[in-house]
């Protein structure tokens, strides 16, 4: 009897990896679903990054830009 169970229960894991195996296949994503959300992502990404660089280099324009009106205004206060 002990046998017949462990058979039975091995084509029953068995009868769920081909059913896992085809749900996959017929529902799966797609190697091109894949390959176009990975590009978008990585498109997504680098707008980002260039919209992050194009920030900092605002604000380091915008510090420099600071400093030198404080320099030039501490020259007028002092005589320089």
């Amino acid at each position: 009897m002990a046998e017949s169970i462990e058979a039975t229960e091995a084509k029953l894991k068995k009868l769920g990896e081909r059913i896992r195996s085809g749900y996959a296949e017929l529902h799966g994503a797609k190697q091109e679903h894949l390959d176009a959300v990975r590009q978008a992502v990585a498109e997504q990404m680098r707008e980002q990054q260039s919209a992050q660089t194009q920030e900092q280099s605002k604000t380091k324009t915008t510090e420099a830009k600071d400093a030198e009106k404080e320099k030039e205004q501490h020259r007028h206060r002092h005589g320089h």
